[in-house]
């Protein structure tokens, strides 16, 4: 499994934060989209209305934070793949970029809001590790997520593939539709690109709580 090649490199959510993907904990290039408003390429949407969002991003702090252990019973359920994994609780690497967990755990960014909160809860993990079949997840299907000991029941209203060059993280933060509360779903796709260590697109899965 390439770990380093999925390197999570994300615009800033704020102006007083900017943000990447990191795909491990060791060191890896720095590849950071300019902050500026996205152009999005090669999308693949599944929604007919133009949504409007609201951000649950917040200020990072001065110090990075750095993943924490997994909370037993905390996992993610997409039955539609047959995915069942653990949620690890991540923060920011020392290069201030979100962290990713190993290949079998999904991370939830400590920074966004956590299941049952208003909000978007963003959840993060590898195209070549837990995420292999999320492209294979369609509108309609469900998502449920066990997390400090509540089920909570999403489910998918939007999905797309973004150009590495055109990540939004307001919009990868925020609830589809201006619904209440929402789970959004990250991962590499597109191909592989060697000299930037990383591949070319994004995959991005939106969901809105049901139960």
């Amino acid at each position: 499994m390439r770990r380093r090649s999925i390197l999570w490199s994300l615009v800033a959510v704020m102006a007083v934060a900017g943000l990447g993907f990191d795909n491990s904990m060791a060191a890896a290039p720095a590849y950071f989209p300019a902050p500026q408003t996205a152009q999005q390429s090669t999308v693949v949407s599944d929604a007919t209305v133009t949504p409007t969002y609201t951000s649950t991003a917040t200020t990072m702090p001065a110090t990075p934070i750095v993943r924490t252990a997994a909370i037993k019973g905390n996992s993610l359920s997409i039955p539609s793949i047959g995915l069942q994994a653990s949620v690890l609780e991540v923060g920011v690497t020392a290069d201030n970029a979100i962290d990713v967990p190993s290949g079998s755990q999904v991370g939830h960014w400590v920074g966004s809001a956590r299941p049952g909160q208003t909000g978007a809860t963003f959840l993060d993990g590898h195209v070549d590790g837990v995420f292999n079949h999320l492209s294979g997840v369609y509108v309609g299907q469900t998502v449920r997520v066990n997390y400090g000991g509540q089920v909570y029941n999403y489910r998918v209203v939007h999905t797309e593939v973004v150009s590495l060059d055109g990540i939004d993280m307001t919009r990868a933060l925020s609830v589809w539709d201006d619904a209440a509360e929402g789970l959004n779903i990250m991962t590499c796709a597109g191909t592989y690109v060697q000299s930037a260590d990383t591949y070319d697109h994004r995959l991005v899965v939106y969901a809105v709580r049901i139960s």
